[in-house]
């Protein structure tokens, strides 16, 4: 499994990380495939697909053309990555 950071603090004060409101969609998306029963190694998985499908996208899940439905991330048709 690779080793990836999906979320990252914009900036630290005393040790207390603050994250803006991309990384909290982020955090969402994440949120709602281990509600749905998805494991980390699996959403790990996903990511991976999604890396190669997006490969000008360093952090798909900040694509607004990446959405979750069930258990599956996906990219919307007809949506542009950018």
């Amino acid at each position: 499994m690779a080793s990836r950071k999906v979320i990252i603090a914009q900036r630290e004060v005393q040790r207390l990380p603050y994250f803006d409101f991309e990384e909290v969609g982020i955090v969402r998306k994440l949120a709602q495939l281990w509600k749905a029963g998805r494991s980390f190694n699996a959403i790990d998985r996903q990511l991976e697909d999604l890396s190669r499908l997006l490969p000008g996208t360093p952090r798909p899940l900040t694509d607004p053309a990446v959405i979750v439905q069930g258990r599956s991330l996906l990219v919307a048709a007809g949506r542009q990555s950018r």
